[in-house]
């Protein structure tokens, strides 16, 4: 494991214990509309028009995925996503606007760049999203506590990327 990957995660032990749920490759259904509303909500807070999709989540969206399913993560500096323990992606934005576009460009969204991950600006822009992807978790387990809501993995969506 390098200095960056150690750094990582450290930041992620700093989250709420994992929930477990994604080894399969498959996140509960209703958690991509979940987090569209987190995203939604941010963007709002902000000043800024409800986003369409998750385009620009990624830091968060993959650190609330490994954080609760707890596995680990991946990426460069152009993109970032969520793997299981044996290394599958677990990628909820891997289908939006942005990556489209990094894919159009001939980038590689899910090479992982370990010359980048974990560097000192990665570390502290990861450590920034810390309290807001804390947040989404205790919402996240409110919600699912509900009755008549499934966000416990009973319904499944892929959540592996096809390019």
């Amino acid at each position: 494991m390098t200095a960056g990957e150690r750094r990582v995660a450290r930041l992620l032990a700093r989250l709420p214990a994992p929930e477990g749920g994604g080894e399969d490759g498959c996140l509960p259904e209703d958690m991509g509309d979940f987090l569209l509303a987190a995203w939604r909500a941010r963007a709002v807070e902000l000043g800024r028009p409800p986003p369409d999709d998750l385009s620009g989540a990624c830091k968060f969206v993959s650190l609330f995925v490994a954080s609760l399913t707890g596995g680990g993560l991946r990426g460069n500096a152009l993109h970032q996503h969520a793997v299981t323990p044996d290394g599958a992606i677990l990628d909820p934005c891997g289908v939006t606007a942005d990556v489209r576009r990094m894919r159009d460009a001939g980038h590689q969204p899910h090479r992982h760049d370990p010359a980048f991950w974990g560097s000192p600006d990665h570390a502290a822009s990861l450590e920034s999203a810390l309290p807001r992807v804390a947040a989404w978790r205790a919402a996240w387990r409110e919600r699912a506590s509900r009755p008549g809501v499934t966000g416990t993995g009973e319904a499944a969506m892929p959540s592996r990327t096809v390019p």
